[in-house]
């Protein structure tokens, strides 16, 4: 489907479409949709005026090859929402606020410290506005007057919480060793004399004594307060980062403003419920969170968007520089975006309406970043467009475009009434579908059937992908079975998810290093480090670092970084060191001074002091060399010398030995590479070096251009070494240098953070993983069978596609909604200040599984193997239930009685597996009669839910009833098989009294049915070239299959 918006004509020029349709081949409804109205709207117009953005970065690479292969057109920019986001966030920094460039907060788990640490302090700025109050102290009174003021008035509660707090404290070596105090001696103390942890622990004991005195006992448990308190308020963090994120995908920024306005909106003297005081008290938390991250300088992956926005709304030079920058935009994959990303939009064009989107509605499955359908209605609002539907498939057969397309016919609501017609003809192999009466037969047959594909017809692995909705579900691993059978065959498989490159554990620690020699003020960064097991260091060293932070937010003062605390730690212990050689007393202490008196008294570990000074030594040594070195060379620097590469190396050695373990002369998969680097890293921790030489090439191929024929451009920085002959000239160097070797390391961390895993072998021509497999086809290698989710799944093709498990629970997925989510609606939190309808979001949850199933089914292009656990309940009607493997019968198939017990007992029928809803809707639809009455589309041997369980089967997802709905919608979409003719026309829904008549016959024992016959996928006609079911490939990317 592509959708445009009415553009400004020109008279002269050739046309872009023009460019492209003279450079790919494309058919008539290709060739309509190209040129309108495009082919006067960019008529004339410079390649480097129009904007390609795209979602995903395999999009984008995809895009980036289209495009090189239409001449004329390289020009053009293609980048995805966040890099696009992050381009104007980089270059307009100062219009945000920000002090100095900001550094991309790459790690959830670093967000998770900042948010831990938020909490906490929060929690303390509770309870001194608590204190003030019961003390009667003015608003300005700190901690120290507070502390007085309570010993003064209440000397045996405080002495009482000082007793607790000491006994916290010394209890299992908390943060921040120190001497051992008396309870006498702290008592007396004052509390800024005190060590930071204790006298946080004191304050929150002291807090819970005079809430107990106060309210009369109602305050909680004696034990409540000190480290349980803090422990407490840390294990929210989770929760409320979850909210915030999902806050920030919905186009909110929980920020200070935020919190602000819901005050405001809240200041009526009245108490508030419970869910609206928690809805406050998660938006302050998160507004001091996004307070803290901008004084620290770093942004969230999911702040770009938001940020670009406020930089767009702004008005001021960012706009105007957007605005004379591109004229043009183009959007692949717009099922994909979000309302904040076409709020991006609207700003970028103002009044301009020179604007084009390709999508598919029936293809949005990321409703978890806020991407909807109803994306496309409000795009035709904003941009007055004029929508125009392409339906010819050009990957997969006839019968997976009848299948395909029949599990959306009850989905309401979607932006054209769209068939997908195949553009394959010839003979092609039926869809099948399957049932089994437990996991192990399932995916025993199904490994049994890819083995005959691969051994017996020579189908390469790596053209045969399994799908599943999760692959951890409820804690449990739907792929393992499967797994299981496959590594018993002696099958290589790979497992690939939808997670992102950061989200590596090795990965994850090399954007740490690299965080903290871009920006060294990243604190949860820092603390990552710290926290790496191959440094051991332990829990003592890193509460000494930390405790001179803590200090100072004590005392009201603007907490230094935990860089400059571990450097000043590492400075006061080799004086402390120097001095007890001397004989005399250390010098050069400069905040607080206990760091050295715990170093000098020996409290310290001397192996953990000298590991913490080589861990400074080498990120002061990275930061002092960025610029003189190549970014490649400096990160292996770091993998090497941190210790990374090898712990990593031990990781996966052990792991792969527990696998050998486990299934002995079983191979699952193997990563080879003939290059000698490889083998000194491992694979993920390789690809971050071989994205850095790619990052430094573009880099240095864009400086010579900028500098003109004849120039070098940065290659000075790249490869190192100084330039100039003067001193102030070396200097200047030195300087620039210096700056663009920090853009380069904050590109990287970009790339890191929005790359996932699908995307790391991208080569730098931006080919995506699935065109580097097939362009291997030829090889004898056959690769690995691909065992992936569906959502990572999207914008890949195979040949043969395997859905197991599709069962109610599977696909789909129940519905609930979270406590979050619940919390929300009682506080009014919905779109409008209204609680949200559970109901339309139920509706809308379903229908996303309707859209999920479909894009699982049409990544195959020329067998579907479809398959679901269901026990058979009545007595016979096992022989009905076959196996996809060619192995005698008894190795196949399974009594009744030997069923039920590889099942187990159940006491609740309504806990045994059983077939998805919305596939028994679809083979009710397909096997109506007169539907395929040849059995060329579907083959199903099975039993329909309701046949094995009477009365108590009811559909997870419920089939919408088409009562009301236009005439249009209910058209069918069957195929002919040979591809060629017009879809047919299929009955109405079934009657009420032809659902009775079933179900009577279904208690009687009557046979569950079957159609078509043997599975083979011989025959099949294979289609080369471009294998997607896209229609043009060009620099104005004006189709997409619905498909």
């Amino acid at each position: 489907m592509r959708i445009t918006s009415p553009g400004k004509s020109s008279a002269a020029g050739a046309t872009t479409a023009d460019a492209a349709a003279a450079s790919v081949p494309l058919n008539e409804e290709q060739l309509h949709a190209a040129h309108a109205p495009l082919d006067k709207a960019l008529a004339g117009v410079d390649p480097k005026n129009i904007l390609v953005l795209t979602f995903s970065r395999k999009a984008q690479a995809e895009a980036q090859s289209r495009l090189a292969s239409v001449p004329g057109l390289d020009g053009i920019g293609v980048h995805t929402f966040h890099a696009w986001s992050w381009q104007l966030v980089k270059q307009f920094w100062p219009e945000l606020g920000f002090a100095r460039p900001p550094t991309l907060l790459a790690s959830e788990e670093q967000l998770l410290t900042l948010m831990r640490d938020c909490l906490v302090w929060d929690r303390l700025a509770e309870v001194q506005a608590a204190m003030r109050s019961w003390l009667f102290l003015p608003p300005s009174a700190g901690w120290a007057d507070i502390a007085a003021a309570a010993a003064e008035r209440h000397m045996g509660l405080y002495s009482a919480a000082m007793r607790a707090a000491l006994e916290a404290h010394q209890e299992g070596a908390q943060l921040g060793s120190f001497a051992a105090l008396t309870p006498e001696a702290a008592a007396a103390a004052p509390l800024d004399s005190l060590p930071p942890l204790l006298q946080m622990l004191l304050l929150l004991e002291l807090h819970a004594t005079l809430q107990r005195r106060f309210d009369g006992g109602s305050g909680g448990d004696a034990g409540a307060g000190g480290m349980n308190e803090l422990l407490a308020a840390a294990s929210r963090a989770p929760a409320i980062l979850s909210w915030m994120e999902a806050e920030k995908r919905q186009g909110r920024m929980p920020d200070d403003e935020a919190y602000a306005a819901l005050c405001a909106q809240h200041a009526t003297g009245l108490g508030l419920s419970e869910p609206a005081e928690r809805h406050r008290c998660f938006l302050r938390v998160a507004a001091a969170c996004h307070a803290e991250q901008r004084r620290l300088c770093l942004v969230s992956l999911s702040d770009l968007l938001l940020l670009a926005r406020a930089l767009l709304q702004r008005g001021g030079e960012a706009l105007r520089w957007a605005h004379s920058r591109w004229s043009h935009v183009l959007v692949d994959e717009f099922q994909d975006t979000s309302p904040c990303m076409l709020d991006l939009l609207k700003l970028q064009m103002g009044e301009r309406r020179s604007v084009t989107v390709v999508g598919d509605d029936d293809q949005a499955i990321f409703s978890f970043i806020a991407a909807v359908p109803a994306i496309f209605r409000l795009y035709c609002q904003l941009f007055d467009a004029r929508l125009l539907c392409l339906q010819t498939n050009f990957r997969s057969s006839a019968a997976i475009c009848a299948f395909g397309s029949s599990l959306l016919l009850d989905n309401h609501g979607r932006a054209a009434d769209k068939r997908m017609l195949p553009a394959r003809g010839g003979p092609c192999s039926p869809v099948s579908v399957r049932q089994f009466a437990t996991p192990a037969l399932e995916a025993e047959a199904l490994a049994a059937e890819v083995d005959r594909l691969w051994r017996q017809e020579g189908m390469p692995l790596r053209r045969m992908a399994a799908l599943h909705r999760c692959l951890r579900l409820q804690g449990a691993a739907p792929h393992e079975p499967l797994m299981t059978a496959l590594r018993r065959r002696g099958i290589p498989y790979e497992v690939v998810g939808q997670s992102r490159l950061a989200e590596d554990e090795g990965v994850a620690a090399l954007i740490s290093y690299l965080a903290l020699v871009a920006n060294p003020a990243c604190d949860p960064a820092f603390e990552a480090v710290l926290r790496q097991p191959y440094h051991a260091l332990s829990q003592d060293v890193r509460g000494a670092v930390a405790e001179q932070r803590h200090a100072a937010r004590l005392a009201g003062q603007a907490p230094p970084s935990l860089f400059e605390c571990a450097e000043l730690l590492c400075t006061q212990a080799a004086a402390a060191e120097g001095a007890a050689e001397e004989g005399g007393p250390a010098a050069g202490s400069q905040v607080l001074g206990r760091q050295e008196l715990a170093a000098a008294a020996g409290l310290l570990p001397q192996s953990d002091l000298q590991e913490l000074r080589r861990l400074v030594g080498l990120l002061r040594g990275m930061q002092q060399a960025v610029g003189r070195e190549p970014l490649a060379q400096a990160v292996r620097r770091v993998l090497h010398e941190s210790g990374l590469a090898a712990w990593v190396r031990q990781q996966q050695g052990a792991a792969a030995l527990a696998r050998e373990g486990h299934d002995a002369g079983c191979d699952s998969s193997q990563e080879t590479t003939s290059q000698e680097e490889a083998e000194q890293l491992p694979p993920r921790l390789h690809s971050v070096v071989v994205k850095a030489e790619q990052l430094a090439a573009k880099w240095q191929q864009q400086g010579s251009q900028v500098a003109g024929p004849g120039s070098d451009g940065w290659h000075g920085w790249l490869e190192g070494g100084l330039q100039g002959d003067g001193g102030a000239t070396a200097l200047a160097s030195a300087s620039q240098q210096h700056q663009q070797g920090l853009e380069l390391v904050i590109e990287l961390l970009v790339r890191l953070a929005t790359e996932t895993t699908v995307d790391m072998d991208a080569d730098a021509a931006g080919s995506c993983v699935q065109q580097a497999q097939q362009a291997q086809g030829c090889r004898a290698d056959p690769g690995a069978l691909t065992i992936s989710t569906i959502h990572a799944a999207k914008g890949l093709e195979w040949d043969v596609v395997l859905l197991p498990s599709v069962c109610d629970g599977h696909l789909p997925v129940p519905y609930r909604p979270s406590a979050l989510q619940q919390a929300a609606g009682a506080a009014g939190a919905g779109s409008c200040g209204e609680p949200p309808d559970h109901g339309a979001a139920a509706r809308a949850h379903y229908e996303e599984e309707r859209r999920l199933f479909h894009v699982a089914a049409t990544r195959a292009k020329d067998l579907l193997l479809v398959s679901y656990v269901q026990p058979v309940a009545a007595e016979g009607a096992a022989e009905e239930v076959c196996h996809m493997s060619a192995e005698p019968p008894q190795a196949g198939r399974a009594s009744t009685q030997q069923q039920q017990q590889q099942i187990g007992r159940v006491e609740d029928p309504n806990q045994l597996p059983r077939c998805s809803s919305i596939l028994a809707a679809t083979l009710r639809r397909l096997r109506r009669e007169g539907a395929d009455p040849d059995g060329r589309l579907l083959h199903f041997v099975g039993r329909l839910p309701e046949q094995d369980f009477p009365g108590l089967w009811r559909p997870l997802a419920e089939e919408a009833s088409r009562a009301g709905r236009p005439a249009g919608a209910q058209r069918s979409v069957l195929a002919a098989a040979d591809g060629n003719s017009q879809p047919r026309l299929s009955g109405e829904q079934l009657s009420l009294a032809e659902r009775c008549r079933q179900r009577l016959a279904a208690k009687a024992g009557g046979p569950g049915g079957r159609s078509g016959s043997g599975l083979r996928a011989a025959g099949v006609a294979k289609q080369r070239g471009s294998g997607r079911g896209r229609g043009l490939r060009t620099a104005a990317p004006a189709a997409l299959e619905p498909g």
